[in-house]
């Protein structure tokens, strides 16, 4: 679609005029984006809304629709509306307001003036013993990031065995603390501050990464793969590193297709703002991503 708007403006400064903004849907619709997960403290939820690529405003920045309603149910019939969080800018339920439990099913709707009211439904997968854990293997002469090392070194890999009789989707992602040093050179004064960092995990296996995993085809086989970030974990990885945690990711279908469609687009567009290459949604009757994780923590 991309190639054949841009065929167009070419085209059109030796032939017509072309009316980009009529070639796309120009009806704004709702753009909702949340994930549940069990072990987290609180659910937060996006807002926002659709945007011509082309056209007047098209760069403008995409805000979030504060005055939004915003709401989540555990049944589909009573429903608890979540509040704007201006620090984030984000609409946010704490756990206890609103629990979230593995293998439950969860409803979600929003509505502003002036947009379609949107809804979806999503069941939060179930932590399983997969028994993931890390294994260390001195070799030389392989390759890593395209140069071989040719001196001996600590290979890590990541392993587990797929949960058998059911569909499953996984990856490794990682939480880190870091400190942050800074020096004010005209005042001599020195600070730190602390900050966390989360991302999910590029795995190798041969000449292929990636970073989500479905057990299609592959019901209760082993799963061994290479982290290149973790190569000499042992050795000092940088000394404003203070903590790593990694943890075992299982995600319900509609987070594996959301991000396997994101990652197949190469992250040009941001997925859950503009939708010209059709990343995945779930969501009636506006686009984004209703969907749910679990966290289980690596040893």
């Amino acid at each position: 679609m991309l190639f054949s708007l841009f065929a167009a403006v070419l085209l059109s400064s030796c032939i017509d005029p072309v009316d980009l903004g009529n070639q796309v849907n120009e009806k704004p619709q709702l753009v909702l984006y949340c994930r549940l997960c069990p072990q987290l403290d609180s659910t937060y939820i996006m807002l926002s809304h659709t945007q011509l690529l082309y056209g007047a405003g098209s760069h403008q920045e995409i805000t979030m629709l504060r005055d939004g309603v915003v709401e989540l149910s555990a049944d589909g019939e009573h429903w608890i509306q979540a509040t704007y969080y201006e620090p984030k800018d984000v609409f946010l339920l704490t756990r206890q307001e609103f629990p979230v439990e593995e293998g439950h099913t969860y409803y979600i709707r929003a509505s502003r003036a002036g947009y379609d009211d949107v809804s979806a439904v999503c069941t939060v997968p179930y932590s399983r013993p997969v028994d993931a854990h890390f294994d260390t293997v001195v070799v030389n002469n392989d390759v890593h990031w395209g140069e071989i090392w040719d001196e001996p070194h600590k290979d890590i890999y990541v392993e587990w065995r797929d949960y058998p009789g059911e569909a499953n989707y996984y990856a490794l992602t990682t939480y880190s603390r870091y400190t942050h040093f800074f020096h004010d050179y005209e005042t001599g004064e020195s600070s730190e501050s602390y900050y966390w960092s989360y991302f999910v995990s590029w795995l190798v296996d041969g000449n292929s990464s990636l970073q989500y995993f479905s057990d299609e085809g592959r019901d209760g086989e082993v799963f061994r793969y290479i982290e290149e970030e973790l190569v000499d974990l042992d050795e000092e990885s940088g000394e404003n590193e203070e903590y790593a945690q990694y943890y075992m990711m299982f995600l319900d279908k509609n987070c594996y297709q959301y991000e396997v469609t994101l990652s197949e687009e190469g992250g040009f567009f941001n997925g859950f703002l503009l939708e010209p290459m059709h990343t995945y949604s779930n969501i009636e009757h506006g686009f984004g991503l209703f969907g749910a994780f679990t966290l289980q923590e690596i040893p």
